[in-house]
């Protein structure tokens, strides 16, 4: 998988973590309203890998129903890039699994970096 999203103004990108049972995201297990991050990076098999991954030079306008945890990268990635980006709207959190190699993220404003694990269909729960 080869990903570059370079140079984007993203203003409230999507619906998915509101509350609205018509706007936002159900459980198709309990059929109650779920958040994921706004974007995310996931695996579909159990050996899957990603990458390369450019995200940079975007603006982010955070919409009030995404979770603090707004951007992640589960295990498997390599080649993982994530610079010079802009969050406004509130503070946010990147979280990359500490499993990916060859990761630089760094210059975001408004968003720290976490690392920690992340079960690899964190996005497709």
């Amino acid at each position: 998988v080869n990903l570059i999203i370079a140079n984007n103004l993203f203003i409230n990108n999507t619906t998915k973590d509101e509350s609205d049972l018509r706007r936002g995201r159900i459980s198709w297990r309990t059929g109650e309203p779920v958040q994921f991050p706004e974007l995310y990076f996931t695996v579909y098999e159990d050996d899957g890998h990603y990458g390369p991954v450019i995200v940079r030079d975007n603006i982010f306008q955070v919409g009030d129903a995404v979770p603090e945890e707004a951007v992640t990268f589960a295990p498997g990635g390599h080649d993982l890039e994530m610079t010079n980006n802009v969050f406004s709207g509130r503070p946010i959190t990147i979280v990359c699994d500490p499993a990916n190699e060859a990761v630089r993220i760094e210059n975001n404003r408004g968003a720290k970096l976490e690392k920690k694990a992340l079960d690899p269909d964190h996005g497709r729960r």
